[in-house]
């Protein structure tokens, strides 16, 4: 039904005079959610096109505004539509970032990646020559959402430039919030990126990449990294990290005040059927011990313990008699529940398995290796790629239905949904199983109907369902090398395909090929067999079982974290760089890891890192 033209107007002067009081950017995307419904920031952005004006500033306005209230609601395909009816060679200077801002927002929404870059990017690369003639306000305003985008393009070399020129520009606020941004692209560095840009020709880039190496390197020795961050600081004064430092940069700095345990009592199973991963934790343990001790790090203590004997409670309290004032384990689930049974402990304890259920001690702390965080960090990146309606095909068993339903939570929480779901059998038949998920059965039932009714054979290509823009497979290896090729033979190639990590085994070249475009996340540990410590690992034990190699990983952060418990303590929003992954700790007191993004491409399994 098509709005009375004098509600139009009415509407029109009302928005207008939000517009003029609102900031300087003149977007009206501020207005507080609670206030305005999603429903009627539409319908007021619909009330601003009706009865458009031909041509004029009115025109120009109202396009604009109609823009920024769809943006606001997230109806980026109307704002993208508002936006392209704008006459750009007849904005003015206060008009233009709004424009540009809304348009990187509205197409990065609306999944449009090049889009964006065209809009923003500086010329010839870039469609809007007058970006070089913004003030330098405006200058710093569009250097963030270049950001934005370069990180949609994984470059995030060229992303932390981009920040790093914004903050000269920005006010206050905003500058805090883009610094954030900064720290964050920062920790998610791989180490190649933050090397080159530690030689990079502004010196504010290299000293925001060596402030982060430096917390990165040595966040396993909370008294050696505080020292090495008061030598940067020293040497970096008047360096924006200087002046504003990141909040994990001054916890750090705090950590020093707080007093590390001198000995530590690890709990491992060293007999019966968990010994072989509870040996590969313990390896794992040692090389980061012996790594901090290297560094300078405080000097401890730790005294290993054999979880599997019979009476477990029993070697607990020996381990706290014997003078540990942390404990890292038990590794066995069945031992970690006896701990949470607990009324208390007494001294922090770092569990290497999750709980089936919440709660135990305040001092009690969970890590472990789950796939659920995996499942859960693809829902979520995919979701903010504007990708939000799923398939799921996953192996059957209690497993196999917890991780996918960790896609399906996470992506509700994200605002979308799993819109159908197969699970297989062992090494069943994928096809049939992909062919029903797909539902391409239904075109070619269709398909048969016409064909009786008209009683001749007609050329057909059949369909598969057009209500979903993603594929998540939870599956080994071998198991995805069969899938991926059966959704490619059932018509559905152009869909994004996530994985995890699971499916990246020893895969041969054949292998990779068929599962060419596969995005899924792995641990950092894995990903980059060329850090420094992996090749000490390697180097120390000859006979490692790459079974097991995760679990060298594992061991290496769980001695991290254990030297970290009294700064998550005191601030629960620490993050720790760890070769599993960046940790952080939830209300719950589980460690959270979020992964490296890798892809199969030319025959292999690569980082998605500072490539397209």
């Amino acid at each position: 039904m098509r709005m009375p033209a004098f509600v139009g107007r009415l509407c029109f002067a009302a928005l207008l005079a939000l517009h003029s009081s609102g900031c300087q950017s003149g977007s009206v995307a501020s207005l507080p959610l609670d206030e305005t419904s999603v429903a009627e920031r539409v319908q007021r952005g619909d009330a601003l096109l009706a009865d458009l004006p031909s041509s004029g500033d009115t025109r120009q306005q109202r396009l604009l505004m109609a823009a920024s209230m769809y943006v606001s609601a997230q109806a980026y395909a109307k704002a993208v539509a508002a936006l392209n009816q704008v006459d750009t060679s007849d904005l003015s200077r206060a008009q233009r970032v709004p424009f540009l801002s809304d348009s990187v927002t509205a197409l990065l929404g609306n999944g449009d990646i090049d889009g964006a870059w065209a809009t923003v990017a500086r010329p010839p690369a870039g469609r809007h020559a007058f970006i070089d003639d913004l003030d330098p306000a405006g200058l710093a305003r569009v250097a963030e959402r270049r950001a934005a985008v370069l990180e949609r393009r994984n470059l995030p070399a060229d992303a932390i430039r981009e920040r790093v020129a914004a903050s000269r520009g920005l006010p206050g606020d905003a500058r805090a919030a883009n610094e954030a941004a900064l720290w964050t692209l920062l920790m998610r560095g791989s180490r190649e990126t933050l090397s080159t840009l530690q030689a990079d020709e502004d010196r504010d880039v290299q000293g925001w990449a060596t402030l982060a190496r430096i917390v990165r390197d040595h966040g396993d020795s909370p008294g050696a990294l505080a020292g090495r961050i008061d030598g940067w600081m020293a040497a970096n004064a008047g360096h924006p990290a200087a002046e504003r430092p990141p909040a994990a940069v001054a916890r750090a700095r705090s950590a020093k005040q707080v007093e590390a345990p001198a000995q530590i009592g690890v709990l491992l199973p060293l007999h019966g059927k968990l010994a072989s991963a509870g040996i590969a934790v313990q390896r794992g343990m040692l090389a980061a011990w012996q790594q901090a001790r290297t560094d300078g790090g405080d000097p401890v203590t730790m005294r290993f313990y054999d979880s599997s004997r019979s009476d477990f409670t029993a070697t607990y309290d020996a381990a706290v008699r014997d003078g540990a004032q942390l404990v890292i384990g038990p590794l066995e689930k069945e031992n970690v529940r006896l701990l949470q049974q607990r009324e208390r402990l007494p001294v922090p304890t770092l569990a290497l398995n999750y709980p089936d259920s919440d709660g135990g001690p305040v001092t009690l702390y969970y890590y472990g290796l789950a796939g659920e965080d995996e499942a859960a960090q693809l829902a979520r990146t995919a979701a903010a790629g504007n990708l939000t309606r799923a398939a799921v095909i996953y192996p059957a068993g209690e497993w196999g239905q917890r991780m996918a339903q960790q896609v399906g939570d996470s992506l509700r929480a994200a605002g979308g949904s799993v819109r159908a779901s197969a699970s297989f059998q062992g090494n069943g038949d994928y096809g049939e199983v992909v062919r029903r998920l797909l539902d391409v059965g239904t075109s070619e039932v269709r398909h048969d109907r016409v064909e009786r009714v008209l009683g001749t054979k007609l050329a057909f290509t059949p369909q598969r369902r057009q209500d979903i823009d993603s594929l998540y497979i939870i599956a080994n290896t071998l198991q995805a090398t069969q899938i991926a090729p059966a959704v490619q033979y059932h018509h559905a190639g152009n869909l994004p395909v996530f994985a995890t990590s699971h499916v990246n085994g020893q895969a041969t070249a054949s292998a990779a090929a068929d599962l060419a475009g596969v995005r899924f996340v792995e641990m950092p540990w894995i990903a980059d067999a060329g850090q420094p410590l992996r090749q000490q690992v390697g180097s120390a034990w000859k006979d490692i079982d790459d079974r097991y190699l995760r679990l060298y990983g594992f061991g290496i952060d769980a001695w991290r974290l254990a030297r970290q418990l009294p700064l998550f303590a005191r601030a629960p929003d620490t993050r720790i760089d760890g070769v599993t992954g960046m940790l952080t700790l939830d209300a719950n007191r589980r460690v959270v890891r979020e992964l490296t993004w890798m892809v199969y491409r030319d025959g292999a399994a690569r980082v998605l890192d500072d490539a397209n």
